[in-house]
This record gives C-alpha cells, sequence and structure tokens, in this order.
C-alpha cells in the first residue's frame, strides 16, 4: 500500500494565532519523512507526531520568517540532542555522530539563516538551493519546484509518490484534541460527505502553493494533485489591503500584498486542476469584515442547530466577541473559497491529518 499522509504542524500566515503556529507540514510516505516549512511553534507539535531522528529532509519556500523561524532551534536539537557535531570537516569527527539535514530552499534563505546564525551551518545542516523547476528525490518522494507570485524568490512544490496501476483513496480529516482522535469524512471534490476513489493511477500527489499572489500559474504544481495546501492569507477582498500602502488592486486584492483571498484560493486550485482544496497560511484575527479581531459589529453567522448567533455589538465579553469574530472568518473562509472552487473546501489546523491512499485493485 502505497500513502502520503500530511500532519499539519501549523497555519497562521504572519505570526502565529494563540495556542497555534506558522507554516509547518510534515509528509509522511513511509518510508520517508520530509518536514515541509518550518514556521516558529511547529517544532513541538513535530515531536507530537515523529523523533527528530527519523526527519529525512526539510523543504522551506522563501525566506520570510515566518515560514522557517524554528530551523535555528532544530539545528540545536540536532547538535545538542542528536550529537551531529562540530568538528567533522578533516576527518575531525570527535564523535560517531548522525548526517547532516538536508534542507532544501532558496538562496534567500540560506542568506537569512546564516544571517541569523552567524556560524556554519555544515555539518549539522546540509543546506541544498533550490529553483524554479527543480526537481529533487528524497527517499521514495519526488518533489518538484515552482516560482510563484511574491515579493522574495518563492517555491511552490509538488511532491509525489509512485504507485502500481490501482485506486487512489481519500479518507476524511484526523484531529487529535487532548489525546482525543475526532475523524470526520471529507469526500474528493465531491462534496457529499463520503470516500472517494479514482481508478488507475501512477502516482499519487499533494501541491503547495506557498505564499503567492494572483499572477501564478499553478499548474505544474497542481494538475491532477490529489490535495492542494493552498494559502489564503485573508478571508475576503475587504481585508486584503491591511498593513499594505498600495491602493491598486488585481481582481480584488492589493497588489502591494501578493496574498490570496478565499476565494482567489479557490479559483487558483480550480484553475490548476486540483482534485481536493485545504486553505492554509490564514492570518489571525482576520474575520469576514475586518481585519484585527476587534468589535465586529453584524449577525456572525449560524449555530450549528440552524438558529442564529448574537449580534456582536451586543456582546459584553472580550472572549465572545473574539469567538463571534472567529466563527465569521471560518464561514466567510468557506463559502467564497467553496463557491470559486465549485465543490467544499477544508480549513487547515494544527495537528489536522489528511491520507492519500493508493490500494492494489
Amino acid at each position: 500500500m502505497t500513502y502520503i499522509k500530511v500532519i499539519v504542524l501549523g497555519c497562521s500566515g504572519t505570526y502565529p494565532e494563540s495556542g497555534g503556529a506558522c507554516s509547518g507540514y510534515l509528509i509522511d510516505t513511509g518510508e520517508t519523512n520530509v518536514w515541509l516549512e518550518a514556521g516558529p511553534g511547529t517544532l513541538p507539535n513535530f515531536l507530537l507526531h515523529q523523533q527528530i531522528e527519523n526527519l529525512d529532509a526539510l523543504v522551506i519556500s522563501h525566506e520570510h520568517i515566518d515560514h522557517w523561524l524554528e530551523l535555528p532551534v532544530i539545528y540545536n536539537a540536532l547538535k545538542y540532542g542528536l550529537n551531529v557535531s562540530v568538528g567533522r570537516e578533516g576527518g575531525n569527527a570527535k564523535k560517531s555522530s548522525p548526517d547532516p539535514l538536508p534542507v532544501y530552499g532558496t538562496a534567500g534563505t540560506l542568506g537569512a539563516l546564516e544571517s541569523l546564525m552567524q556560524k556554519s551551518l555544515f555539518p549539522v545542516i546540509d543546506f541544498r538551493v533550490v529553483a524554479d523547476g527543480d526537481e529533487v528525490e528524497i527517499g521514495n518522494q519526488s518533489w518538484r519546484f515552482c516560482q510563484t507570485d511574491h515579493s522574495v524568490e518563492t517555491l511552490a512544490s509538488r511532491v509525489s509518490v509512485k504507485t502500481d496501476a490501482g485506486s487512489v483513496k481519500t479518507d476524511g480529516v484526523s484531529v487529535k484534541t487532548d489525546g482525543v482522535s475526532v475523524k470526520t469524512d471529507a469526500g474528493l471534490n465531491n462534496g457529499n460527505g463520503s470516500s472517494d476513489e479514482i481508478d488507475e493511477v501512477s502516482e499519487i500527489s499533494v501541491a503547495y502553493s506557498a505564499d503567492t499572489g494572483v499572477d501564478w500559474n499553478p499548474e505544474s504544481v497542481t494538475d491532477g494533485a490529489d490535495l492542494f495546501l493552498c494559502e489564503a492569507t485573508f478571508a475576503s477582498s475587504a481585508n486584503s489591503a491591511f498593513n499594505f500602502n498600495n491602493s491598486s488592486t488585481t481582481n480584488g486584492l492589493s497588489s502591494g500584498s501578493q496574498h490570496l483571498t478565499a476565494r482567489q484560493a479557490g479559483e487558483l486550485a480550480k484553475r490548476g486542476g486540483a482534485k481536493r482544496l485545504v486553505l492554509t497560511h490564514r492570518r489571525p484575527n482576520t474575520n469576514g469584515s475586518e481585519v484585527g479581531g476587534g468589535t465586529g459589529t453584524g449577525t456572525a453567522g449560524g449555530n450549528e442547530d440552524g438558529s442564529e448567533l448574537e449580534d456582536a455589538s451586543e456582546i459584553e465579553n472580550s472572549s465572545e466577541i473574539e469567538d463571534v469574530n472567529e466563527v465569521k472568518s471560518e464561514d466567510t473562509y468557506f463559502k467564497e473559497a467553496s463557491e470559486a472552487f465549485g465543490s467544499p473546501v477544508e480549513l487547515a489546523e494544527v495537528n489536522a491529518v489528511y491520507n492519500i491512499v493508493s490500494t492494489m485493485s
């Protein structure tokens, strides 16, 4: 049986929300474990699912710190926890130690990391620069990189695993909370709440947008992808210009931001041929009408039983206001992206697990 298991280690954009972490995903294919993005706060979540000595490589999309700032802490864990020791160059190793951890990323990411660390990364980390169009093999995983529309060199990626002719089955999302596994079924781009199967495939694949604006053609990584993790920094175009001093817009999004709204993520995924869409890199405190949590007004949506939530302006407790804004945000993300994609999408959350399984026919 061939599978790709994606575990969300963090999914906040720009900075982590309370109790959360910035971007990070564990790509587990049985034989191989690759950590994609090492945003602040992701190491503790990684250790909930895997031991660091079982990590085969790390992939970083670009040099913005919310995508790699956990790397110096990973360096410490490797050097002082696993004895990946200094002094291996020239045959002067002080002790037997594991091989350096391969880290794949842009030249800009390497420069930023070296500037912060102020020391040689080798032999603890073996940084390998990749660029647009590059392909690498990491264990049984095949990786392909594609430059996106962002303010610095940024690489979207596609990871695939070869399969024998058979079928692909995607299950639902498993979320672990306080040691209890809760599983919800989510169909593969059919919206019927059931698992789906697609026959006769030669690979299973996951695509990741990294950070991008609207001026990017995703097809080289998303075409036929069984799962697409796509950034959706903003719930809607109403808050897309937050913190950007640029009044010009492209498709309703501030051209200075080079990030996506939920609707644009849905459109991108549909155009790119992805089969299943998960929204990630959502900015904390972003709700459907304004940015920054605050004291939004108006009806915030509905409860699960169909009853209407209280008007946020009538709630005195600040924590209740935040809860209402969170509901507004998730409702807007889901609605706008689902309409654009053409079927229900999913919102990433820490410790969510997405399984793609190929079974022999």
